[in-house]
Formats: structure tokens, sequence, C-alpha cells
């Protein structure tokens, strides 16, 4: 995965606390879709489709199709099907998502529970996840330091599965003795969501940022400034509507927040 993400020797832990072993849920998922935000609907053969139980004209055969294009020039296989249920209107459970955002699409098919039961902390979770651009479900998230620095260091973790490897190392960073005299220190982000502008400032005003990130939803670096002061207004104007994710580093800590634009 490339970020272009400096770690310093110690960092905030912000951990998650959420334990998956509550639900069997399963996100083994074939190569072909491992790439379905990136490849889904700029080159999809809406004619000559492979045999299907739909008539070429229905509307969730269509999404399904521009989602998956596997669906119509390869097989319509068991999750082709369920793509098309979720766009059929099967979810019952409400969400702060719909059905034009692919990222809430693939959390849907990754634990059907998000769709059949309710929307909770955990599948905002896998939200997170999936929109950071990780496959892999842990029970931790981008806005843990800690994570970050794993998937950062080994992408098996962010890309295939959170294993007891990466759950090891995850341990290892977070017992690290350079945890325990890191400066706690956190930033906030106002306004979030922004529009035209936003600020930052640190909750220990005797540290300074000595380098603010912005990194898209893709991991590309967007903004870096390197401010050496405890607060900063940034301005966002020329930036598009969307999720950002923003890495503060001063000389004791990594910490990084979602910041949400609108425009």
């Amino acid at each position: 995965m490339q970020r272009k993400v400096i770690l310093s020797l110690s960092f905030m832990l912000f951990s998650l606390g959420l334990s998956y072993a509550q639900r069997n849920t399963s996100n083994d998922l074939s190569p072909r879709h491992r790439n379905w935000v990136s490849s889904s609907s700029e080159n999809t053969n809406r004619g000559g489709c492979v045999e299907s139980p739909y008539e070429a004209n229905d509307p969730a055969y269509i999404q399904t199709i521009a989602f998956d294009p596997f669906c119509c020039e390869e097989e319509w296989d068991e999750l082709c099907e369920s793509q098309y249920q979720i766009f059929n209107g099967s979810c019952v459970a409400k969400a702060p998502y719909d059905l034009a955002d692919e990222n809430y699409i693939l959390v849907l098919i990754l634990d059907d529970y998000c769709c059949n039961n309710e929307w909770d902390e955990q599948c905002e979770l896998h939200y997170d996840h999936v929109v950071y651009g990780c496959q892999a479900i842990s029970p931790y998230g981008p806005s843990d330091s800690t994570w970050e620095l794993v998937v950062t260091e080994d992408d098996f973790c962010c890309n295939v599965a959170w294993d007891e490897k990466c759950q090891a190392l995850y341990d290892s960073y977070s017992s690290n003795a350079s945890l325990e005299s890191a400066v706690q220190t956190t930033f906030s982000l106002f306004p979030n969501p922004a529009s035209e502008y936003v600020k930052l400032r640190l909750s220990n005003n005797t540290e300074i940022m000595a380098s603010i990130q912005i990194f898209d939803n893709s991991g590309v670096l967007v903004m870096e400034v390197h401010p050496k002061q405890s607060e900063l207004v940034l301005n966002t104007q020329e930036m598009t509507a969307g999720t950002y994710h923003i890495v503060v580093l001063t000389a004791n800590t990594v910490m990084n927040q979602k910041l949400v634009l609108i425009k």
C-alpha cells in the first residue's frame, strides 16, 4: 500500500475496542472482486451478457452489471445474485449512506448483518476500512494510529486478512515502552464537515505540529504543510468534496482523523 506516512518513534493509541467474535462474518472474496471500486462502471458491456434470471432492462440488474462487470462478461454467480438483491432493495437496515456509494455496497456484501439486521458501530468500522482501502477487517480502524502503523508496514494486514501475525505486530507496537513516555496529545478539527476552511488545534499547546498531511480515500497525498505551531487554519476551497484523512505529526506523536468536505 503506497501511502506517504512518516512515523515517529511514539504515537497515540485510539483503540475502538470492538470485538468481531460476536459475528461469524466472512469476507473471503474471489480475486475478481478485490477491485470493485476502481473498476466498477467504466467498461461494462450491457449488451450480450451471460445468462441471468433477470431481464436486460431490469434496473437492479443494470446496476449490478455496472457495479460488477464480471456478472455480465463471465458468469452470473452467487455473489452477483447477492449484489442484485441489494440493488433491488432487500436491505432492511437503515444506514447513513445510499446505493450510489460503492463503499457502502461493498460493506453490505462483506457483512450481511449490516443489510439484514442493523447498521451498527461495527458496520461503520467496516465502512471506514473500505474507505481507507482495506479489504481485511480488523477490530481497529483508521482512527487508530497503531493500526495504521501495522497496515503500512505489512500490507497483508490491509489487503488480505487481519491474522495472528497482524495482531501480534499490533500488540508489540502497543506495548512498546515509547508509548508510555509519549505526550498524550490529540488534535481537533473544526468545522467537520468543512467547506472553505478547517481549523486544526493541538490539545497540548506546548507541542507544535511538525507536519500536516492530507490524503484522499485512495491514499494519494493532496496537501502537506509544516506549520511548526500548535494551531493552524487550512484553506480547503480548492479541494473537492469527499472524505480525507488528516495525519498530524509532532515530536512525540503521530495522529490522524477523518475530515469530510462538503461543497
